[in-house]
């Protein structure tokens, strides 16, 4: 760049411009990715974005939202997740808010009021959807134990049951819940790096608020949303398990509007996993050939309990393991969302200045025409 050329002209121009170096970590990469992204959309987007074109702030640390009506098992997977029991579970409805889960160093509870208005968390955006949403909104950072599997770096949200409701629109916004749940979950998808859609199998996809949340609120997310059929371990036979899995096939077909049906994945969470002194699983290599139970199950016995599955559940073992891969995987995700976010951001500005750059230049053309046959009809 030239020396009269504006600073932040050239760090659009080379925005990464820098000595080459090797990061070690995940951690350690993303946050210098964000501190570039962050420095472009401070210096070079901001000055020009007089229509807020761009998000104004961002979650701090990597997301993972989970969907599903009241009994998918949605609770269920997160205490799995964690390895003790922070939500509750049940058949009928448990919750009814939003709740963001982290593991931290310390216990922290944040009502929504507060949690809003944390610059830490960067959740104030969600003051726009009313008080309604604000008191059904938390924030649980908890410590622990080894055996958890929810790194550090990242947050769970746990989501309120959809329902099936014959209301649709403003009249399901103004008297089911008292605030827009499908833009609620629309501003949360936008900043989530993975999306678990979870299925109940005695209700397979006939939720109608779920229907409209895939037609609504997910549209466009397909690269980071995962279908799930859960609790696959409920299923006496396997043709229980082929007529489920047809009816949600059938009813997802309805509202996406594709060829082929994306991948739903199959799976169960185990009623126990290690005890809380134990070492942390590791789970196993999914390019084995051979099926296999996965370490997190060691004390899992599936015959054993309320329900006696009489279909084999070895490769649903598996399946679980690859969900817990792209669940793990998104600090990884979040690199790519960052690029893409800022993709999107300069080019919904460059739009905004290319259209105003065209009014202007036709105004310009207009007084131009209209001042020069005013000034050559003075001089004839």
């Amino acid at each position: 760049c030239h020396k009269w050329t504006p600073p932040a002209l050239c760090m659009l121009a080379r925005p990464l411009v820098g000595r080459v170096r090797w990061y070690t970590s995940d951690t350690e990469a993303l946050n210098n990715l964000e501190r570039r992204a962050e420095d472009i959309y401070k210096n070079v987007l901001a000055p020009v974005d007089f229509y807020s074109l761009i998000p104004k702030e961002r979650t701090p640390l990597p997301m993972v939202m989970l969907l599903g009506n009241h009994s998918s098992g949605k609770s269920t997977f997160i205490n799995y997740l964690l390895n003790q029991k922070e939500q509750e579970t049940g058949v009928a409805p448990t919750d009814d808010g939003f709740t963001v889960i982290a593991r931290g160093r310390e216990h922290q509870d944040q009502d929504g009021p507060s949690l809003m208005s944390d610059s830490k968390w960067a959740f104030s955006e969600l003051k726009t959807f009313g008080p309604a949403l604000m008191n059904h909104f938390k924030l649980k950072q908890r410590v622990l134990p080894e055996s958890c599997l929810l790194p550090y770096d990242m947050m769970v949200v746990d989501t309120p049951g959809m329902i099936d409701t014959p209301l649709k629109g403003e009249q399901l916004r103004r008297d089911n819940r008292g605030y827009d749940f499908l833009k609620v979950v629309r501003w949360f998808a936008e900043r989530s790096d993975a999306i678990l859609l979870l299925f109940d199998p005695n209700n397979p996809g006939t939720t109608g608020e779920t229907l409209d949340v895939l037609t609504e609120s997910l549209v466009d997310m397909d690269h980071k949303l995962l279908l799930i059929l859960n609790k696959v371990d409920q299923f006496d036979q396997v043709h229980d398990f082929a007529r489920a899995y047809g009816s949600l096939c059938w009813n997802l077909a309805k509202v996406i509007r594709q060829k082929d049906l994306p991948r739903i994945y199959t799976m169960f969470t185990p009623t126990q996993r290690t005890s809380p002194g134990q070492q942390k699983p590791k789970l196993q290599n999914l390019t084995s050939s051979e099926p296999i139970v996965s370490a997190a199950d060691a004390s899992y016995k599936p015959n054993e309990g309320p329900v006696n599955s009489r279909i084999p559940l070895l490769d649903f073992n598996r399946t679980r393991d690859e969900v817990m891969g792209e669940i793990l995987r998104a600090p990884q995700r979040r690199m790519d969302n960052v690029v893409t976010a800022l993709h999107e951001a300069l080019a919904r500005v460059h739009l905004a200045a290319t259209v105003s750059n065209a009014v202007r230049t036709g105004y310009r053309q207009k007084l131009w025409n209209y001042y020069g046959a005013t000034a050559l009809s003075f001089t004839v």
